[in-house]
């Protein structure tokens, strides 16, 4: 028997698929598979399965966001890496960190620590030239319109953060402070390191201050720091997640994932 999973997961193949032949199309062929195909593929699947974990409402207590990424296009520190060139030294660790095969919290330790000495204010500069992964924005719109609160968990950091918690009106985020004294970064964060443990905690934290039902929340990941988080959320929804993420989602999105998430939630 076919489970929820299987059918975002056909779903998600088949619109996929579709898609990918269309840059081959004429642009009014794209458009029409792009648009009209999806809305009916998902109209269809909203009333024909049976989701177990993820209710067929609109309306969740909270969705929960990591945020590089996964809400934003681009690896902050790696953004940072490249401004400095320390590429090279970082990349081959973010990527490791993101697969689980090695601990994040001291991946993250070991990175920032190559920070020492950078002016605090290139994190402000650098920020700026980040981006919103497609349809992640029209996608809080609507569920905050729903009555849903948006909460950013990042194992980033609180000037980046901060900004796109600002820029999406989330309700409240969590990230990494880095260390600065005299307006340079030390190579130190401040307090205990976010990681996936920190994350499901900072959910359970946040549940208990709204009054807010865990299999109500869903939470958006990527990487392996997001496996605890994933599991104590009601909906677990992987953003191009990591193959070491697979067995803890309830549904796995594509890049232009958010695009299908809004189509399906609009259908319910």
């Amino acid at each position: 028997m076919l489970t929820h999973k299987h059918y975002f997961l056909i779903c998600e193949t088949l619109l996929d698929s579709l898609t990918h032949l269309a840059w081959h199309k004429k642009p009014y062929g794209s458009q029409l598979v792009d648009h009209s195909l999806q809305f009916d593929l998902v109209s269809l699947f909203s009333q024909t399965t049976n989701f177990g974990r993820a209710p067929l409402f609109k309306k969740f207590d909270c969705f929960f966001f990591d945020v590089d990424s996964t809400l934003i296009e681009q690896e902050t520190i790696d953004e940072v890496a490249k401004r400095f060139d320390l590429y090279q030294q970082m990349h081959h660790v973010t990527v490791e960190a993101m697969a689980g095969k090695i601990d994040f919290a001291r991946s993250v330790a070991d990175r920032v620590r190559l920070l020492s000495g950078i002016d605090a204010t290139e994190f402000e500069k650098i920020t700026e030239r980040l981006s919103l992964n497609p349809y992640v924005f029209e996608l809080i719109s609507f569920l905050k319109q729903c009555g849903t609160k948006i909460v950013l968990i990042s194992g980033g950091f609180t000037s980046t953060v901060e900004h796109f918690a600002k820029l999406v009106q989330a309700d409240a985020f969590y990230a990494n402070e880095l260390e600065v004294k005299n307006g340079k970064l030390t190579g130190r964060i401040l307090g205990q390191i976010l990681d996936s443990e920190r994350k499901a905690f900072y959910i359970e934290e946040t549940c208990k201050t709204f009054k807010l039902d865990p299999q109500k929340c869903a939470f958006v990941g990527d990487g392996a720091n997001d496996r605890h988080a994933l599991d104590y959320a009601g909906w677990a929804i992987g953003y191009q997640p990591k193959p070491v993420l697979y067995p803890h989602l309830d549904l796995k999105l594509g890049r232009e994932g958010y695009k299908f998430l809004l189509r399906y939630l609009e259908a319910v």
